[in-house]
């Protein structure tokens, strides 16, 4: 029954807002806390160091990608659309313990150890709970127990982390800076 509750809920989130926020999913806030500490670190460092970690003029499937070439509007065929004020770091599978250890990988070669192993954790945490999504989808659905980790298995189903920094944006102006 409890799964049933958690479903509707899901379900109601998604049909009235479009996202649902999850709460008790067991992820320590501390893993959270050193996320965005090290993409602080990551994002304050020199454009150019940040741009030989991947084509960043480029929206790519991993890598670095600098302002003003990201454009989301632009995929509802708005050719002339603005593009996005955000940067971003893709990893386009699981991030590696090491870049150095997976050198076909280039856009990850020189980036920080330990933006790799938060990252690596962050996602191990993010698959653990979406592991637990598909089972109660797919307990509320009538289907099989398989049914989605056949088409998500964590490295080969488009399954990414990307981390995105904004500007600041002052409420004061109705600007980003």
């Amino acid at each position: 029954e409890a799964k049933r509750t958690t479903a509707a809920s899901m379900d109601e989130a998604m049909i009235e807002d479009g996202m649902m926020v999850l709460t008790g999913h067991g992820i320590p806030l501390s893993l959270f806390e050193e996320m965005h500490e090290k993409m602080a670190t990551f994002f304050a460092q020199d454009i150019e160091i940040k741009r030989m970690l991947g084509d960043s003029k480029v929206y790519g499937p991993e890598g670095y990608t600098e302002r003003g070439v990201e454009a989301v509007s632009r995929s509802t065929g708005d050719a002339e659309a603005k593009a996005d004020a955000v940067e971003r770091f893709t990893f386009s599978t699981m991030p590696p313990y090491n870049p150095a250890d997976e050198p076909e990988r280039k856009a990850l070669q020189g980036l920080d150890v330990e933006l790799c192993d938060v990252s690596r954790r962050y996602w191990n945490e993010m698959s653990r709970v979406l592991d637990t999504l598909h089972n109660v989808t797919a307990d509320v659905m009538n289907v099989s127990f398989d049914f989605f980790p056949k088409h998500f298995d964590g490295n080969d189903s488009g399954t990414v982390i990307r981390l995105a920094r904004y500007p600041e944006f002052h409420m004061d102006s109705g600007l980003m800076r």
